[in-house]
């Protein structure tokens, strides 16, 4: 596609030295790097692209973080030209923080002084309302500059007027130093106190925190959320540990739990920090009655299903049948020990403080008591593989198969005490749904893992985000119907809302 003189290629890896110059071209704005974080913090403010942007009162929040990107291809070919430049690099993939990866010579590295420059506006509103740590800026953005050259110090001068005659604004930013293998290519000093400094007041306040009017009252607190989880390895678990994890989610997975001590699902959780706990240290397995493990087979819709864990089910109790004996009755078996279960779980709930349960869909629902669900009204979402109200049961992957539909999906919705006008279940007001579109052919793990992949993951942690930021919620209205109440902004509103 072109030629290029062997002695101007570029990086110049042999000429370069300790004490040569970095210097940065300004972007215009986030560039091509940064923006799912950008979207998550936005989202979780509750603020809406087209409202005035808060750190820019003249343009709108979309405008003030979209603006085109620069093109420095005239700065760079007339430095090169003209034999003053040594390396070059675009601030992008990996942000300030990863940009000299593949540039500078493995002894040298890059040290750049952060009050040589200032870090723009929109990224100290985003750092401070997402509660962004420092080194996660340098590592997702370009904080303000968008090209990187590398010059000798003897040529800085000469360097900047060609770059000023060309109506940049070049700055000196840092330089090289003395690296290793392992020390990064790129250290940003002071950025902690100099990034934030606010010029009007002239102080610096500590990071992230800057100007209260910037806090909003989703930063300060977030919700505690307690997974109960079965043994199915196709799960959104990951996806809602992932999420939860970001520091603008208004919630946070503190715990994992399960009746199964061989679990997958613990070791995962481990692995992100989250608190893991084997209730009753597996005493509730045999009696508990562990869903259908819809993705456990792989044959075709004919020979998946599990009739004998369903008979066994049914034979016991409903899906989500009461659970609680009657004034004068005797406690069954499998009621004493849901009863048994709630207690341990209310336990760790409140040793834990979680203000919000989740229960995927391979737990058996008849292990949660009508009391428990009661106490803890509003403060329980459940997962269903299947598009309710059809397949309600606990098969609702092998039943789709088996009906000839050609759509399923994913439920997520609150947990009520049972309904036995509406059948026994206690599926209350759905807040999501995902439609799945079942192809021909589709064995059961195939169609779960879609549905999961495709749904879940998606429906559960919207819906942990609507009620960690109270934009929907629980209640009973007067005819003792549970509803859902909306109290969300209009970004809310969406489409994925249903």
């Amino acid at each position: 596609v072109g030629l290029v003189q062997e002695d101007k290629l570029l990086p110049k890896l042999s000429s370069m030295q300790e004490g040569d110059v970095v210097i940065g071209l300004p972007s215009s704005g986030l560039h091509c790097n940064g923006y799912s974080l950008v979207r998550a913090v936005i989202r979780a403010a509750g603020l809406d692209y087209n409202q005035a942007a808060p750190f820019d009162p003249t343009r709108s929040l979309a405008e003030a973080l979209l603006p085109p990107t620069r093109i420095y291809t005239k700065a760079v070919l007339a430095l090169s030209e003209a034999g003053l430049l040594k390396g070059a690099s675009q601030v992008a993939r990996g942000g300030l923080g990863r940009c000299f990866d593949s540039i500078l010579p493995q002894h040298l590295a890059a040290q750049l002084t952060a009050d040589s420059w200032e870090l723009p506006a929109s990224l100290r509103w985003l750092a401070a309302v997402g509660k962004v740590p420092c080194q996660e800026l340098i590592s997702t953005f370009n904080c303000g500059i968008g090209m990187m050259l590398i010059v000798a110090a003897d040529q800085r001068d000469k360097v900047m007027s060609v770059l000023q005659e060309l109506q940049e604004e070049p700055v000196v930013i840092g330089k090289l130093v003395p690296g290793t293998q392992r020390s990064a290519r790129v250290e940003v000093e002071g950025a902690q106190g100099a990034w934030l400094m606010l010029p009007e007041l002239g102080v610096s306040l500590p990071f992230p925190q800057v100007l209260s009017s910037l806090q909003d009252a989703w930063t300060m607190a977030r919700t505690k959320v307690m997974v109960l989880t079965g043994r199915e390895e196709t799960s959104p678990l990951q996806a809602l540990l992932k999420a939860t994890k970001l520091p603008v989610s208004g919630a946070v997975t503190t715990v994992v739990a399960t009746i199964h001590q061989d679990c997958k699902a613990l070791a995962l959780a481990s692995n992100y920090g989250v608190k893991t706990v084997v209730l009753g240290g597996g005493k509730f397995l045999e009696a508990g009655r562990p869903r259908e493990r819809l993705g456990s087979s792989h044959g075709s819709c004919g020979d998946l299903s599990s009739n004998r864990l369903r008979d066994r089910l049914n034979s016991s109790c409903s899906m989500g049948g009461d659970a609680e004996a009657g004034a004068g009755a005797n406690p069954s078996a499998s009621e004493q020990t849901a009863a048994d279960f709630c207690a341990h779980l209310d336990r760790e709930m409140d040793e834990n403080n979680i203000a919000l349960l989740v229960v995927l869909d391979d737990v058996e629902l008849s292990l949660l008591t009508n009391s428990f669900l009661q106490n803890r009204l509003g403060k329980v979402i459940v997962v269903h593989a299947s598009l309710l109200p059809a397949f309600p049961n606990s098969a609702p992957i092998a039943s789709a198969l088996r009906s000839g539909s050609c759509l399923t999906g994913c439920t997520v919705c609150f947990g009520v005490p049972t309904n036995k006008a509406a059948g026994g279940s206690c599926f209350g007001p759905s807040m999501v749904q995902e439609p799945v579109r079942i192809i021909p052919g589709d064995s059961l793990a195939a169609l779960r893992q879609r549905i999961v992949a495709e749904g879940e993951t998606k429906a559960l942690t919207k819906a942990v985000r609507l009620v960690a930021s109270a934009a929907v919620s629980l209640r009973c209205d007067d005819e003792d119907r549970y509803v859902l109440e909306r109290n969300m902004s209009s970004l809310e509103l969406d489409e994925d809302s249903h």
